[in-house]
């Protein structure tokens, strides 16, 4: 069985048009898209959610869009489409309406560990200094792991002094879907979680199944 998570502009499909630059894509209309959260209630689901999304290009905004151009949004477009074109398994991601520099993202818990059948909502805000710096990420669904802060914010290190413009959006997501099972207490960003991972195992699982079927029916 498999799931898409789709991108829909006005609930139609369209391949994509004619007319790109020189060495460059063609230009995405990114007006109205919107990232579909999918809660994962059966394995087959979690295992095989795929990103794919339906593209019109705005020949009135091509112009625009030419002008608005700049590194960081270059690079924003082509992760856009290597994501789509080969989405790492659990995890998908998008660009919020039309702003190519605010995503929505999910992250799906993975398998065989206590975040097994959790889907965590995620948001990455990106500058212009991109990719020579990385995005702030946030967790918009709730957690409790050593190395996420209350506010959702993130302890990883590709996220602050072992960032490289080699990392992608897809590499930040696998990144952040791998710490989920592999915390770091040595760094704890919640001092609790940590202890309680280091200490109390069991206690912290059942912590975590709370937090997975929260997940379910958060808003």
């Amino acid at each position: 069985m498999e799931t898409q998570v789709v991108l829909y502009g006005d609930g139609e499909e369209e391949g994509e048009g004619e007319g790109e630059g020189e060495g460059e894509g063609p230009e995405f209309d990114l007006m109205g898209q919107t990232l579909i959260w999918v809660s994962p209630f059966s394995r087959s689901l979690r295992c095989s959610a795929r990103v794919s999304a339906g593209f019109r290009m705005n020949p009135n905004l091509r112009s625009r869009v030419v002008r608005m151009s700049t590194p960081a949004r270059k690079r924003l477009m082509r992760d856009f489409k290597r994501l789509q074109q080969d989405p790492p398994a659990g995890i998908s991601g998008a660009p919020q309406d039309n702003n190519i520099m605010l995503w929505n993202a999910v992250i799906f818990g993975p398998d065989d560990t206590p975040w097994d059948g959790g889907t965590f909502k995620l948001t990455l805000q990106f500058s212009e200094d991109y990719p020579n710096k990385p995005p702030t990420v946030r967790f918009v669904s709730r957690m409790f792991h050593p190395n996420i802060y209350a506010d959702g914010s993130i302890c990883l290190d590709i996220l602050q002094n072992q960032w490289s413009p080699i990392y992608d959006v897809a590499a930040i997501l696998t990144s952040i879907q791998s710490l989920l099972c592999d915390p770091n207490p040595n760094s704890p960003a919640n001092s609790e979680a940590a202890r309680m991972f280091s200490e109390y195992k069991r206690e912290y699982n059942r912590r975590v199944r709370e937090i997975v079927e929260q997940s379910w029916t958060a808003d």
